[in-house]
């Protein structure tokens, strides 16, 4: 995942979803606001992007393999989602990922939904969570049981 001599910014504990939970939490920023506009939230402060933020350039590119992989998606509409969010590697810092924004270049003939949106980056999350998943069963940081002693 990582060249050798590089920390791996993955966690290496066994408990993937707590590291997720604690380092992750979506939205901070709004959960403190009362009346929001959503149309104004930008995916900037998302459980995703902080996801997207620890990936190296060499991570994004097995993610998008991963992603692309029927056995693991078949959902074409969260592919172009990742493909507008990548091109704002590495720091994600822009106004083009207000939620809106992204709609209009997925679907530039359509009104935003915030619903479907939300599901798409739900679904993202949810692949990206995998992917980590994927990532750390791989490289062993989990030691396997023997059932049979």
């Amino acid at each position: 995942m990582h060249k050798a001599g590089k920390t791996s910014k993955f966690p290496q504990k066994k408990n993937l979803l707590g590291f997720i939970q604690l380092n992750l939490s979506p939205l901070k920023l709004y959960k403190s606001k009362g009346n929001v506009n959503f149309k104004d939230i930008k995916m900037l402060n998302s459980t995703l992007i902080e996801i997207f933020k620890t990936f190296e350039k060499t991570d994004l590119k097995r993610f998008e393999d991963f992603l692309k992989s029927p056995y693991f998606n078949k959902k074409t509409n969260v592919v172009a989602l990742f493909n507008i969010i990548k091109t704002h590697f590495p720091d994600y810092k822009t106004e083009n990922l207000k939620k809106e924004t992204v709609w209009k270049k997925l679907y530039p003939d359509k009104n935003f939904n915030y619903g479907v949106m939300k599901n798409f980056i739900h679904d993202l999350t949810k692949l990206a969570e995998n992917y980590l998943q994927t990532q750390i069963l791989e490289s062993g940081s989990f030691k396997k049981t023997d059932s049979a002693s």
